[in-house]
C-alpha cells in the first residue's frame, strides 16, 4: 500500500505512480480465522462456511479485488476446483505450474514447490495443523506429496505413484481424527478404482481397497466420510451402472448399496453431498442424453427420502447449508434452492434463480450462494435467489470452479481471463487520512491492458472541500501530470466523502 500521511495532508494528497514499478495493494480485513481446507471445504463436501460473517448480503458490494494471479499478462492459465484456504495463506496449482503459496491478504508469492506438472492439475489439501497435501502430476501418474504449509519445503513424499487419468478434480480427503488421509485413484481403466488411506505424519499406505481385494471397485474423484464410514460411488459388475456405498473403514467392508430409483444400465454417480443424517447424491445419464437425478438417502439405512428428476442437466456438485437444512442444485440453466424436508413426489423449491448458462458448483457463507457461470462469478441472496452482485471474469467458467471463502474475503479461478485467480475482500480500515492505488499489474508491455485508480481515505466525519490530487506517472522517465497526462503540472480537485471513496486515473 502507498500511503502518505503528512501534518497538512487535510490539504493535499500527493501520490506518486510508476507504471514500471508499483506499490503492493490492499490488505484484508481480518476478523475470525477459519479454515477452507479443500474443493467443497469440509468433509461432507456442503461447501460452507459457518465461520464467515463479515461479508453478507448488504455488504458483499464493499467488496474490491484486492489482488490476483496472473492479471493481464497474456498467459492462459487454468486454476480447478478451488484453492485452500488458512492460516493467512492461500495454495493453489494452475496447469502445467508447480504448486504456489501465496499471502492471502496481500497475494504476496510466499514460496513454490515441486516441479512443473505435465498434466492437469487437482488442487492442494491444508490440513487443520498447516500441512498441505499436493498430488503432482507426471503424465497420468501423480505423486502424493506432504509440504510444510508455512516453510514450503517436504515432509513425505507417498511410496507409489497414482494413476488419476489426467484428473484435475481428485480431492484429497482428511481423516484427522485418525490421523489419515483418504484418496480415490480413478483411473480410464474399468474396475480399476481404489481406495487409499495413507499415514498423515509417514505416507505410508496403511490399508487400501480394490476390485480384487473388495469385490467392487471406486469412481469419482472423493468421497465423503462421517465417523467411521465413507460414502463413495461404486461398480460391483464390470462396466455395470454406478452405485452409492457405504463403507466401514474400520472393517474395510462395504456394508449397503444405494442405487438411484428405477436405475437404468447407463447412469453415473456425478456428485455426493453429506446432509446432517442424510446423503445427497447426484446422477447423469449416459450416452448424450440430457437430464439428470438427485436423490436424498437416510445416511444410516438407505432408504430413499426424496428422489427428484431434472429435464436438464445437472452441471456442479451439490451445495448444503445445515443452518437452514438446504441443499443448493446447480444445473443448466438455472440454481435451485431445495428444503431437505419435502414430501416424495412433490419437490418444491424454495426459490430458482434462472442464469445464462451452466451454473458450476456453489459454496455459502453468510447468507450468500456463490457460483460460477457464463463469463462470471455470481452472489445471490440465500433467502430469495435475488442477484446481488457479479464479478467479470474476462473469460468463459470453467466447469468444477467454486468460490473459496475465508476471513473476510472470496478466491475463484479466472479461467485464464483477466486474472487466472481472484482475491476479492473488504479496504483496509479508513483511519488515516491518505491515498492507495490500485493497478491490476506491476508491469505492462505495449498494448497491455491496463487500468489504475486512488482510493482516498477519510476518517473525518465531514466531506473535505477542494482538495487537489496530484498523480505523477514515469512513463520510461518522463514525468507526466494526470488527469492531462502532459508534462505541465495539473490535478484532480476531489471532495473525499467520510470513508473511502475512488478516483479513477486510467479506466480499463
Amino acid at each position: 500500500m502507498c500511503k502518505l500521511n503528512y501534518s497538512n495532508l487535510r490539504k493535499i494528497l500527493c501520490l506518486s505512480l510508476l507504471l514500471l514499478f508499483l506499490c503492493s495493494i490492499y490488505a484484508l480485513n481480518c476478523s475470525a480465522q477459519d479454515i477452507w481446507h479443500h474443493y467443497g471445504n469440509d468433509c461432507g463436501f456442503t461447501g460452507f462456511n459457518p465461520s464467515e460473517t463479515m461479508i453478507s448480503p448488504t455488504s458483499i458490494n464493499q467488496l474490491i479485488r484486492i489482488w490476483g494471479v496472473g492479471c493481464d499478462d497474456g498467459w492462459f492459465s487454468v486454476f480447478s476446483r478451488s484453492p485452500a484456504v488458512g492460516n493467512g495463506r492461500l495454495y493453489c496449482v494452475g496447469a502445467g505450474n508447480p504448486m504456489q503459496c501465496y499471502d492471502a491478504a496481500t497475494g504476496e508469492l510466499q514460496w513454490v514447490f515441486g516441479g512443473t506438472s505435465s498434466g492437469w492439475a487437482p488442487q492442494p489439501t491444508l490440513t487443520s495443523d498447516g500441512k498441505v497435501l499436493y498430488l503432482q502430476a507426471d503424465s497420468t501418474n501423480y505423486s502424493l506429496h506432504c509440504v510444510d504449509g508455512v516453510a514450503g519445503t517436504s515432509l513425505w513424499e507417498a511410496p507409489l505413484q497414482f494413476d488419476l487419468g489426467f484428473s484435475d478434480g481428485n480431492v484429497v480427503c482428511l481423516d484427522e481424527s485418525r490421523n489419515q488421509v483418504l484418496l480415490l485413484e480413478n483411473p480410464f481403466a474399468p474396475d480399476s478404482g481404489k481406495l487409499y488411506a495413507l499415514d498423515l505424519d509417514t505416507g505410508l499406505v496403511n490399508w487400501y481397497m480394490s476390485k480384487a481385494l473388495n469385490g467392487f471397485s471406486f469412481v469419482g474423484n472423493y468421497l465423503l466420510l462421517d465417523g467411521d464410514y465413507v460414502y463413495s460411488g461404486i461398480v460391483q459388475e464390470s462396466w455395470s451402472t454406478e452405485r452409492v456405498g457405504k463403507i466401514n473403514i474400520t472393517t474395510q467392508e462395504l456394508e449397503s448399496v444405494w442405487s438411484r430409483p428405477g436405475e437404468e444400465s447407463d447412469i453415473y454417480v456425478t456428485s455426493l453431498t453429506l446432509c446432517d443424517d442424510a446423503v445427497a447424491a447426484t446422477w447423469r445419464k449416459g450416452n448424450g442424453v440430457v437430464g439428470g437425478d438427485l436423490v436424498l438417502f437416510d445416511k444410516t439405512d438407505g432408504d430413499v427420502l426424496w428422489h427428484y428428476t431434472e429435464a436438464n442437466n445437472i452441471t456442479g456438485d451439490v451445495a448444503y447449508n445445515p443452518d437452514l437444512d438446504r441443499l443448493y442444485l446447480a444445473t443448466d440453466p438455472r440454481l435451485y434452492a431445495i428444503d431437505l424436508d419435502q414430501t416424495p413426489g412433490d419437490i418444491q423449491m424454495a426459490w430458482t434463480y434462472l442464469g445464462f448458462g451452466p451454473v458450476f458448483s456453489p459454496s455459502i457463507a453468510g447468507g450468500v450462494v456463490y457460483f460460477l457461470s457464463d463469463t462470471n462469478a455470481y452472489a445471490v441472496n440465500e433467502t430469495n435467489g435475488t442477484l446481488l452482485r457479479s464479478f467479470p471474469l474476462g473469460y468463459e467458467a470453467y466447469e468444477g470452479t467454486q468460490v473459496a471463502i475465508y476471513n473476510d474475503a472470496i478466491y475463484f479461478s479466472g479461467h485464464g481471463g483477466t486474472c487466472d485467480l481472484f482475491a476479492y475482500g473488504f479496504p483496509p480500515p479508513c483511519t488515516e487520512l491518505g491515498v492507495s492505488l490500485y493497478m491490476p499489474a506491476k508491469t505492462f508491455s505495449w498494448l497491455d491492458p491496463c487500468s489504475c485508480s486512488v482510493e482516498i481515505c477519510n476518517p473525518g466525519e465531514s466531506a473535505l472541500s477542494n482538495v487537489p490530487l496530484f498523480v505523477l506517472l514515469d512513463a520510461y522517465g518522463t514525468i507526466l501530470f494526470a488527469p492531462q497526462f502532459t508534462e505541465t503540472v495539473s490535478f484532480y480537485t476531489i471532495n473525499p466523502a467520510p470513508g473511502w471513496s475512488t478516483q479513477v486515473v486510467l479506466p480499463e
